[in-house]
């Protein structure tokens, strides 16, 4: 599941339109049928203060369940946004978006890196 269909499923859950969900996270009008591979950790984190029921490892990864709940629930060893039975720091879930964030941003080049590696590599092969 890319961004686009992500964001999309936030909207349908919350029963609002595009342009409401635009605004409500400060971004032009556009931004969901216009969405990047990955979203920026200024975007999640704004999705997230605004939807706080939003899992946001699925929000950035779309692995695991969309709302927390669910994710808490299907997955008791992992403790996902502010639960008063965490003792976890207050700004442990803002840490891990920005350290997943930087994570999918550094996949990313990754990946480009080794496509034109292997455009490289087939352009060599023809040449023997």
């Amino acid at each position: 599941m890319n961004t686009k269909e992500r964001l999309i499923n936030i909207i349908k859950h919350y029963n609002i339109s595009n342009s409401e969900f635009e605004k409500s996270i400060g971004v032009s009008n556009g931004y969901v049928n216009n969405s990047p591979k990955t979203l920026n950790e200024n975007k999640a984190k704004k999705i997230t203060e605004k939807y706080p029921k939003i899992n946001p490892i699925w929000l950035l990864t779309g692995k695991g369940n969309m709302l927390k709940d669910l994710a808490i629930e299907n997955n008791k060893n992992v403790i996902i946004g502010n639960n008063n039975n965490s003792n976890l720091p207050a700004n442990t879930e803002n840490k891990l978006l920005e350290q997943n964030s930087k994570l999918i941003d550094q996949n990313s080049k990754l990946i480009e890196i080794t496509q034109e590696q292997s455009k490289q590599i087939s352009v060599l092969i023809t040449k023997l």
